[in-house]
């Protein structure tokens, strides 16, 4: 798997992802109309009763929050409702561009985007109350530098709420395995992983699997979801579920 499932490195993955916001990649589910129509998934029921609801309780309205990865923006949308201030970071022109048209959209008079360099934050030491990472960790080519970094950024006991794709779920594990720049989720994906990775930096509080879907229209996907998170179903089911959730705090 070392050898097969090499994960892309910063500048492919960039690349990468402002080709397919230009319109030259495709990818179905995963492509630039489904997964990253920014209003259409913030506005999206999924998304505000498996991302909304679940991060609400870790957030206060005097944060500010940085939204790592911001791509176009569906995720800031969120979680401006809950905070303070939050600013958006990704390495892609394209997504901080399409991120800026979302906030000006929605009138979000709380939230901006900057297009960063990879593995380096514009930001002093302590800045943030929070951070969110939406779908980023399996994309990095160096998971520690890059972790530390949007740490650095973090006060001493602020909160750090991920989510990340749920390897355990057959549908996403062969939807990332077809995908070249989806592959580091092949070394990844499982709550004993991330435990393993984030543990020395973070006071991990919560693990769990999460039923956020995004990018398929039908109603479906929502209802596998619905009902893998009843109370009776999750205690034996809830491992299906389609993404992991992770809060914890800086140390």
């Amino acid at each position: 798997m070392k050898k097969w499932f090499n994960v892309p490195s910063s500048a492919q993955t960039q690349k990468f992802y402002d080709n397919l916001m230009e319109g030259g990649e495709k990818r179905g589910l995963l492509g630039k109309d489904k997964r990253f129509n920014a209003i259409r998934v913030a506005e999206s029921e999924s998304v505000r009763k498996y991302f909304g609801d679940v991060i609400k309780p870790y957030l206060k309205n005097s944060d500010r929050v940085l939204d790592f990865g911001c791509g176009p923006g569906s995720f800031l949308a969120v979680t401006s409702q809950y905070c303070d201030e939050i600013i958006g970071v990704d390495i892609g022109s394209h997504f901080t561009t399409i991120c800026e048209e979302t906030i000006r959209q929605l009138n979000l008079k709380n939230a901006k985007a900057l297009q960063v360099s990879p593995g380096t934050l514009p930001f002093q030491d302590n800045y943030f109350d929070a951070v969110i990472m939406v779908d980023v960790i399996h994309h990095l080519d160096n998971i520690a530098k890059h972790i530390e970094e949007a740490l650095r950024v973090v006060k001493p006991g602020g909160r750090v709420l991920i989510f990340e794709p749920n390897k355990l779920n057959p549908m996403m594990a062969v939807m990332h395995a077809l995908d070249r720049n989806e592959w580091g989720l092949l070394k990844l994906g499982t709550p004993r992983k991330y435990r393993k990775i984030l543990s020395p930096y973070l006071d991990l509080d919560e693990i769990s699997f999460n039923g956020i879907v995004i990018g398929p229209e039908s109603g479906v996907f929502p209802m596998i979801s619905d009902f893998l998170n009843k109370d009776y179903v999750h205690a034996i089911l809830g491992w299906l579920n389609p993404k992991i959730f992770i809060s914890g705090r800086r140390r």
